[in-house]
């Protein structure tokens, strides 16, 4: 179910005291549709959670190129390292949804715990950490796979968290507990907890990692906590209700979004511990920077729009109108596109039925190979060297195949550069022993039918080297009409239909498969019934 951030608060009076004086202030800087250019290119990612459902601003022209539909009452949002996908915190239907940002539609759905709030990627994008809320858990996303690696118990609610820029650890706002527990990732659990300020929602890591700065929704507190020994080293007063935090990329400046403050946004001198601005922009929910820190970004919460700040001059610039309820953002700078990898080269480019070759891959755009295939099997292991060379270890198989890596630029085009042989080991030369298998085959007959549809299979297996006989053809026969051929798979079985005349197949009873052979393996037959059904 939603969480009810807001109205659990003791500060509830307080924010229906305040909820227009932010939002009149705001309007004499930029009405809504007075000003919408920002700087910077690249798109902002908004949960809208009134309407389940993400807005996709060009922050050029200030504009909603798409919007993404998602799970219910979406909270946090969380961007790819590359660009390429955003995370988005489903918090009434406890998942996280994944966003292709070429495509701007979910392509996958991740169950998580109960309540899913704050989110965040790792460094290298291979794992993505959610405050599951209502759980008191972190689960811990594996982006490869899109399914849950490990779920860390923590403190009560937690409710955002930030990951070093080292990735080694996570720091979690545990807002009821009053505390900060920080996760090891290499081990995935919890190694200290740090009491901090009351009802914590707000954290934030410096760009060096030396700081987690975390700020108080109810004490009106920001308290600075020291990585290297884990404790709180600064308290400072700021605006009451803060809940969402980031820092400038070169670490001087921390910006923090208030939901009751006057001001909802506060900028903070990291150097000297002080406050110095501060601006009112609508009930702020999420905050976020362009790469360049150039320009804040703000969600209006119950402006429904995103207010766009100058870093520098500190004032607002414009307002974009977005869906209901915006919360969290994030911001997504432009990717070049990826090209797809080219195979140009294997060694060796052949070995043994059974697999187990290392293979040498050489090519271009290699880095990132999510699968590397030999036919249409997965290898057995791959690693990448370089962008122009992996090795791959052959799973068993037979016959030619093409040897492909697939990229996020996509899977390597075939060519005759590609090709491994399976070599089939015969004895003093003597073709390896081969068996078919077949089952009775079920029919029915309309009425009047005079013909038959049969869709008939058999397996064949090279029992000398005990592996599926890949690549070879199989007959079917009904007495003696040829049904159709088929050339067997990866796992041996070929399959095909064809139509046969009702009185030969009434006549014949079964059917036979017929395995020519070749002169590496010895051939093999096999019969099965046709069973009539009514």
């Amino acid at each position: 179910m939603p969480i009810s951030a807001v109205l659990r608060r003791p500060a509830a009076a307080l924010t229906a005291l305040l909820l227009t004086a932010p939002l009149a202030a705001a309007a004499t800087l930029a009405a809504p549709g007075t000003a919408h250019a920002a700087v910077g290119t690249g798109h902002l990612y908004v949960a809208n959670s009134g309407t389940d459902d993400v807005s996709v601003v060009d922050t050029a022209t200030g504009t909603v190129t798409a919007t993404v539909p998602v799970g219910d009452a979406p909270r946090g949002v969380a961007a790819a390292p590359d660009g390429g996908r955003v995370y988005v915190a489903d918090s009434g239907s406890d998942a996280v949804s994944v966003i292709s940002t070429a495509s701007n539609t979910v392509t996958a759905t991740v169950p998580v715990g109960d309540g899913p709030n704050g989110l965040a990627v790792s460094p290298d994008g291979s794992r993505v950490y959610v405050a599951d809320f209502n759980a008191n858990t972190v689960s811990v996303i594996d982006t490869a796979s899109n399914t849950v690696a490990v779920t860390v118990p923590v403190g009560s609610q937690p409710f955002n968290l930030a990951v070093t820029p080292d990735g080694s650890r996570v720091y979690v706002a545990d807002s009821d507990s009053n505390t900060v527990s920080v996760i090891d990732t290499a081990g995935a659990t919890v190694t200290a907890t740090i009491p901090v300020a009351q009802f914590p929602e707000a954290v934030a890591v410096s760009p060096d990692g030396s700081k987690v700065y975390v700020g108080g929704y109810s004490s009106a507190t920001l308290n600075t906590i020291d990585t290297a020994t884990n404790t709180v080293v600064a308290a400072l007063s700021v605006g009451a209700g803060t809940n969402a935090a980031v820092v400038s990329p070169d670490g001087g400046s921390l910006y923090l979004g208030s939901f009751n403050a006057a001001a909802n946004l506060t900028v903070v001198d990291t150097s000297t511990q002080t406050v110095s601005g501060s601006l009112a922009a609508g009930k702020v929910r999420g905050v976020a920077l362009d790469p360049s820190g150039a320009t804040l970004y703000a969600t209006d919460f119950p402006g429904d729009r995103v207010s766009v700040v100058d870093s520098a001059t500190r004032t607002l610039t414009a307002v974009v109108p977005v869906g209901t309820d915006p919360y969290g953002l994030a911001f997504v700078r432009p990717q070049a596109p990826v090209p797809a990898p080219v195979v140009s080269g294997i060694s060796p480019s052949s070995g043994p039925a059974a697999g187990g070759t290392v293979v040498t891959v050489d090519g271009t755009g290699l880095s990132g190979a999510s699968s590397v295939k030999f036919g249409s099997t997965e290898a057995s292991s791959f690693s990448v060297a370089t962008d122009n060379r992996l090795t791959a270890v052959a799973p068993a198989g037979t016959g030619t195949v093409d040897v492909t890596v697939t990229t996020p630029g996509g899977s390597s085009a075939t060519s005759a550069a590609d090709r491994f042989t399976y070599t089939v080991v015969t004895d003093p030369g003597t073709p390896h022993s081969t068996a078919l298998s077949a089952a009775p085959t079920l029919f029915s007959v309309g009425a009047g039918g005079l013909t038959v549809g049969l869709t008939l299979s058999a397996t064949l297996t090279d029992t000398t080297a005990h592996l599926p006989a890949a690549g070879q053809t199989v007959r079917f026969t009904v007495g003696s009409a040829t049904v159709c051929t088929a050339v067997t798979n990866a796992h041996g079985t070929a399959t095909c239909s064809g139509l046969v005349p009702l009185l030969t197949v009434v006549l014949a009873g079964g059917y036979q498969a017929t395995f020519a052979g070749t002169p590496a393996l010895k051939p093999a037959t096999a019969k099965a019934g046709l069973i009539r059904l009514g």
